[in-house]
């Protein structure tokens, strides 16, 4: 138990500030000095204090035990009475006087009654200490005529010692109380000088952390800290190098992207547009004059042909609307999304079924058509081929600074990052790929059993200063091929 608590307390000891382990320390070290110098000021001066007390005593009783050598050889009693009353009326810090004569019955005494053990006649000359009221008494004997004509016994109170003690604790204890201010002082300084850098190199770290690769950490000066400091600097350097490096990687790999992309999109757009424009129209040719054929020798061969040749010009609309539908040019995402999904629907089993929210009236810009159009492609092409689904969803739903699509199936689902084999299938690479051109991202939410949910968001203002295509803009399409 008591280890387990002196554990705890270590821990929350060692998870204290600086500042409060390093007034703790000075407390600690201010208390433990004081406590030893005080112990060892006070018995000094205690043991120097009795001694001179002692010695004062000594002396007292010396000069008093001569000055009463004639009257006790004469047997002058009161004179010796009259003596031993002056010095004590005189001197205060004496407690009493007891003067013994030859035979060692008591001649004289003055002051108060001495304490029991310093009422017989000591047999030699001695400094004694006696408890005496609420203090001590020093007694202090001397021989009078070398014992021969009596002994005396002077004592004197400890008031004076205790008082010069008392003031001596006080003395200290404020001399202390100070210095343990002045160092706590000392102390506020010095975790403020070595945890100012600490703090300055803290938030320096958090700006680092939230991309500002230009923060610096200041070198407040030369010692260990300051050495953290510049090698944090250098390590700063090397980051921002770093990234510069990334981004600049980065845009370039984005720039070939956008390169390639563009340039599918413009193969794309050419073969479309010759297989609308010339093989198409080849095929129609084709037909008319195969239909102007009536004789009736040829009758079945030009059903035949005519039924063939209608059947391909139906392909090659549809491959060309696959590479590139021209109502994305003219009409926008909404109206080419629609046409798309009507069409795939014709020839699936899967009921699929758009909706679109937000201002449609704004045409987005072409890149974000573009790639919306191409991400919705995938995503739905996905759902028929892989997810068992009866019913999807296309929505897409514009705001003020960005445009979210969504399609959702309710078919059979799975779970993200099992394998690579299902990325791959599902085609998520170029999807993603699709979206971080245009600064989005693309997230996938499902799970087995519970269908699959793909969400596209792509940031607008990104786009603001992009070219956008209205109405109307894009190659031109005869009316008759756009209703075929």
């Amino acid at each position: 138990m008591t280890l387990s608590w002196l554990r705890r307390f270590g821990s929350a000891a060692l998870s204290l500030p600086v500042y409060f382990k390093i007034l703790g320390i000075g407390a600690l070290v201010a208390g433990l000095f004081g406590t030893v110098a005080g112990y060892w000021f006070h018995s000094s001066a205690a043991q120097n204090l009795y001694g001179s007390l002692s010695g004062h005593a000594s002396a007292a009783s010396a000069l008093l035990a001569e000055s009463l050598t004639r009257p006790l050889v004469v047997d002058d009693r009161t004179a010796v009475q009259h003596t031993i009353q002056e010095t004590v009326n005189r001197m205060p810090e004496i407690a009493y006087i007891v003067v013994w004569d030859a035979g060692g019955r008591i001649a004289a005494s003055a002051g108060v009654r001495p304490p029991a053990s310093a009422q017989t006649e000591p047999e030699t000359d001695a400094v004694l200490v006696h408890p005496f009221e609420s203090g001590v008494v020093v007694q202090a004997t001397a021989s009078i005529l070398g014992g021969r004509a009596g002994r005396l016994a002077l004592g004197m109170r400890d008031e004076r010692v205790v008082e010069a003690l008392s003031r001596m604790r006080r003395t200290f204890a404020w001399t202390l109380a100070a210095c343990i201010l002045l160092g706590q002082g000392l102390a506020l300084g010095l975790a403020w000088l070595l945890t100012r850098p600490i703090r300055h190199l803290v938030d320096t770290t958090d700006a680092l952390a939230q991309g500002d690769y230009r923060k610096r950490a200041h070198v407040f000066s030369r010692d260990e800290i300051g050495h953290l400091a510049e090698a944090f600097n250098r390590m700063a350097g090397s980051i921002e190098s770093y990234a510069k490096e990334a981004k600049a990687k980065e845009l370039v790999r984005q720039q070939l992207l956008d390169k390639i992309v563009g340039s599918q999109e413009e193969e794309r757009r050419r073969i479309a547009l010759e297989l609308h424009d010339h093989l198409g129209q080849s095929l129609s040719l084709l037909l008319m004059q195969v239909r102007s054929c009536r004789d009736s020798e040829v009758r079945q061969l030009q059903n035949r042909l005519e039924e063939l040749i209608v059947a391909l010009i139906s392909d090659v609309r549809r491959m060309a609307f696959a590479l590139r539908p021209s109502v994305l040019d003219d009409y926008g995402i909404e109206v080419a999304l629609k046409q798309y999904l009507e069409n795939v629907g014709r020839s699936s089993a899967v009921t699929l079924d758009f909706h679109a929210s937000g201002d449609g009236a704004r045409r987005l810009p072409h890149s974000v058509e573009l790639s919306l159009y191409r991400i919705a492609q995938e995503a739905t092409s996905n759902v028929l081929r892989h997810s068992g689904a009866a019913n999807a969803s296309v929505l897409l739903m514009r705001e003020e600074d960005r445009v979210t699509l969504l399609v959702e199936d309710d078919g059979i689902g799975f779970t993200p990052g099992d394998s690579a084999a299902v990325v791959e299938t599902l085609g998520l690479v170029g999807m993603r790929e699709r979206a971080a051109l245009l600064g989005g991202r693309l997230d996938l939410d499902s799970s087995p059993g519970h269908g699959t949910v793909v969400r596209v968001s792509v940031p607008l203002e990104r786009m603001a200063s992009a070219q956008t295509q209205g109405p109307g803009q894009g190659p031109p399409v005869p009316e008759k091929e756009r209703q075929g």
